[in-house]
C-alpha cells in the first residue's frame, strides 16, 4: 500500500510535466484507486463489476498516458 502513495505524489510532478486529459483517464484512474485501497485487481474488479483485464487495462492506459509504470511487479 506504501507503495500505491509514493506513486500517488509523484503522479502529481508527472501531471504537471505532462498534457494528460484526465477525463479521459477517468475510468482509469478509479481502477488504479481502487486497486490500492483494496490491495488486489480481483477485488477492485469485484468491486467495479468489470473483469480482472478490464481493470488490467485500465492501468496499462494510465501507465501509457503517464509515461511510468504505477505498480512494481514481485516475483
Amino acid at each position: 500500500m506504501s507503495f500505491c502513495l509514493i506513486i500517488i505524489e509523484s503522479l502529481d510532478v508527472h501531471l504537471r510535466n505532462r498534457e494528460v486529459n484526465l477525463l479521459d483517464q477517468l475510468g482509469a484512474l478509479c481502477a488504479f484507486e481502487a486497486v490500492c485501497r483494496l490491495e488486489s485487481h480481483a477485488r477492485a474488479a469485484d468491486e467495479m463489476r468489470v473483469t480482472e483485464g478490464a481493470v488490467s487495462m485500465n492501468i496499462k492506459s494510465l501507465e501509457a498516458a503517464l509515461g511510468m509504470p504505477l505498480f512494481r511487479k514481485d516475483g
